[in-house]
């Protein structure tokens, strides 16, 4: 298979390889099967890959957008690695896994145990089989828990009476002499749609999964959860919309399972399965991640688990030195007489004072290389409405960018002179820190935050 590696954001044409495999790659692109087809297609459809050819047969060219993964087609594997990394870096999806469980909230331990067995596989992992990975442990832990039962309507004939009868049916069942009762009852019972979705996506990831070391190991594990959930729930598809209607309407009963779900969700969008049970494989073999959501929330734990810890200077409104606390997407409506519910003020986080709830600090943060006008006008105008509401106290405010190149700025309103700072984060050095369980105080990782 030909390996091709992009960075993120990057257009590649193929005379960067060498001139046999030009060859075979054009021989591939000419001879393309249907699934070859439709992966292109559906790599184009997603904003993911797009790949094309020169009029008359001449350069081969493929541009990548602001997501990364792999895509494999039949003889060529497409690997799209964040920037954050260098571009031969063969282990950068493995090492990605952990920024990306980081993010998440996993637990120190799971995120080391996790990248020592994917250190020990002679192939990288892709992040279809990462995620499948933490699908399957958050479904042990269900299975621990126990499954959710939950009450099922049914509607049938019956040798003795359950629960009440329907009278137009038993009228045409006593027209027929059928010696039954026609009743509608619920029964408490596994058979739910909350386990029907579990079912649903771990039958996906067995047809979708290669037959490599790790999704041979991965399939063994969900072979044997299908088994265990197959005797008690129906291998029945339930259609997105259904999914987002449970997503949204948890209870105390099924709320254990939001996390369980938002995985299965996030794996069935990014397999792009029409039918779950016909065909011995799966028609998508790619997966891929929005980095700048990754980056987002990655930043957002980093300020939840460090900075809450730290002081910043006496709060200008009651003059408390206590500490701050972190509120991640705060939305505040920003325009009356709107009637488009997305117009709201949604800064990524805001640091409040924990006593009188003044908003101390504002802090954007953006996955690209530089800074542009239109969002020092995003962060302007937050500064300007959150300061206004608190006696025009928010005087600064922070957009935190990776460590790609040197921080400019500070970026200075010419009338308000309030100031803007460019701050950048190293992911590499912040992981190497953490995996070796030394702490990295915050405000030393974008440069001084609270000392500007």
């Amino acid at each position: 298979m030909l390996p091709i590696t992009l960075l993120e954001n990057e257009k590649w044409v193929s005379q960067d390889l060498p001139p046999q495999a030009i060859e075979d790659f054009k021989k591939w692109l000419k001879n393309l099967g249907w699934r070859d087809k439709q992966l292109i297609d559906y790599l184009k459809k997603n904003n993911w890959l797009d790949i094309s050819q020169d009029p008359g047969g001449g350069l081969l060219r493929i541009s990548s957008k602001g997501y990364v993964g792999s895509a494999d087609f039949s003889e060529v594997q497409i690997r799209v690695i964040p920037k954050i990394y260098k571009k031969d870096d063969m282990a950068a999806l493995a090492r990605l896994t952990t920024v990306i469980d980081y993010a998440d909230g996993v637990p120190l331990k799971n995120i080391i145990e996790n990248h020592d067995i994917y250190v020990n596989y002679a192939e990288e992992p892709t992040l279809m089989e990462h995620y499948v990975k933490k699908l399957t442990s958050e479904i042990d832990e269900l299975l621990r828990r126990g499954l959710l039962k939950s009450y099922v309507m049914h509607t049938e004939d019956t040798k003795s009476l359950r629960g009440k009868i329907l009278l137009r049916k038993q009228m045409q069942n006593d027209a027929m002499r059928k010696v039954q009762f026609s009743c509608e009852y619920d029964e408490l019972e596994y058979d739910n749609i909350e386990n029907r979705m579990i079912l649903q996506t771990l039958v996906a990831c067995q047809r979708s999964l290669k037959n490599n070391e790790i999704g041979k190991e991965l399939k063994r594990k969900i072979r044997k959860m299908i088994q265990q959930l197959s005797g008690v729930v129906s291998l029945v598809e339930i259609t997105k919309a259904d999914r987002k209607r449970v997503m949204t309407s948890y209870t105390r009963h099924n709320e254990h399972y939001k996390t369980a779900h938002e995985m299965c969700e996030y794996i069935l969008e990014h397999l792009g399965i029409s039918d779950f049970y016909h065909g011995a494989q799966s028609h998508v073999q790619s997966f891929f991640v929005d980095m700048s959501k990754v980056f987002e929330k990655f930043v957002e734990k980093m300020f939840i688990n460090s900075h809450s810890k730290h002081l910043l200077d006496q709060c200008p409104k009651c003059k408390n030195t206590d500490k701050v606390k972190v509120q991640s997407q705060r939305r505040e409506k920003s325009w009356e007489n709107y009637t488009d519910s997305d117009k709201t003020m949604r800064p990524d986080l805001v640091l409040i004072c924990d006593r009188c709830g003044t908003i101390r600090e504002e802090i954007d943060m953006k996955y690209k290389d530089k800074v542009s006008v239109n969002d020092l006008y995003q962060v302007g105008f937050y500064m300007h409405e959150y300061g206004g509401k608190y006696d025009d106290s928010l005087k600064r405010a922070f957009v935190i960018l990776p460590d790609f190149v040197k921080k400019s700025g500070p970026y200075i309103a010419k009338r308000s002179e309030k100031k803007v700072y460019e701050k950048r984060i190293n992911i590499n050095f912040f992981m190497d820190k953490y995996l070796d369980d030394e702490r990295v105080e915050l405000t030393k990782m974008v440069d001084g935050l609270s000392q500007e």
